[in-house]
């Protein structure tokens, strides 16, 4: 988690420059996200935890509630459009 933060932060110039271009940063950051969500998935594998399941309780239970009242998550794709 920490690699990805420092990925995070050099890629938003929120820490020094180390050299690297923009796309070096991007391709770390990303890399970064990779391990933290694959790692998170084998956690979650070997806990038995239904990743979908907890995501839907979590995350979607108040979607209709913001539905509701005009709210929306857009994307950075819809927004773009």
């Amino acid at each position: 988690m920490g690699e990805l933060v420092q990925a995070h932060l050099t890629s938003s110039g929120q820490s020094r420059d180390r050299g690297c271009g923009e796309d070096a940063q991007r391709r770390a950051t990303e890399d970064e996200l990779a391990d933290v969500v694959s790692m998170c998935l084998v956690y979650a594998h070997r806990q038995g935890i239904d990743v979908e399941q907890a995501i839907e309780r979590k995350w979607f239970r108040h979607e209709q509630h913001h539905r509701k009242r005009g709210f929306t998550a857009a994307s950075p794709r819809d927004q773009a459009n």
